[in-house]
């Protein structure tokens, strides 16, 4: 339940970061949550929380939570470190200290992946109301948005087919 709070947390400090939105392929719509659709304008975020656990407690209550937060920073070319610098400023905010860095290349993107350990105020997380409604379904604008079309869906089944014949 904590994790999922977090998640909106980590959303919407990323969003609200108009140096780092400006530097995406497609604004807010290039923040992705576990994983980013097939077709995505580049550069993209994907971000997800690895591990969340209680770290501090006074009261019988928690005060502070320690996470591991995983940023894939996707391009075409590999030129991330416009975008990287601006998630290293949104990380400092959120309390985060990078403790790994790594790349990854596939056929046709260039990945920078980076992992954070945050520690999260327990009072600035959004409350459960706050991220689901009546019906207990997320409502968080994190969810992985479908912003393809089936034509675009044919379209890459096409072009992957064609590179591995």
């Amino acid at each position: 339940m904590e994790t999922a709070r977090i998640e909106e947390l980590i959303y919407q400090t990323l969003i609200a970061e108009p140096e780092l939105i400006n530097k995406l392929g497609g604004g807010e719509e290039s923040v992705y949550h576990i994983q980013a659709p097939a077709v995505v304008k580049y550069p993209s975020i994907v971000y997800n929380v690895l591990s969340s656990v209680p770290n501090l407690h006074a009261d019988n209550e928690v005060v502070e939570y320690s996470a591991k937060v995983r940023i894939h920073i996707i391009t075409e070319d590999g030129e991330y470190a416009e975008v990287s610098e601006e998630v290293e400023k949104v990380m400092r905010r959120l309390r985060g200290a990078r403790y790994d860095r790594n790349t990854y290349t596939d056929k046709k993107e260039e990945t920078l992946i980076l992992d954070y350990r945050v520690c999260v105020n327990a009072k600035e997380l959004p409350t459960i109301e706050e991220i689901s409604g009546d019906s207990g379904d997320c409502k968080c604008e994190c969810k992985v948005k479908k912003i393809v079309t089936e034509e675009e869906i044919d379209k890459f089944f096409e072009e992957m087919e064609s590179e591995y014949k």
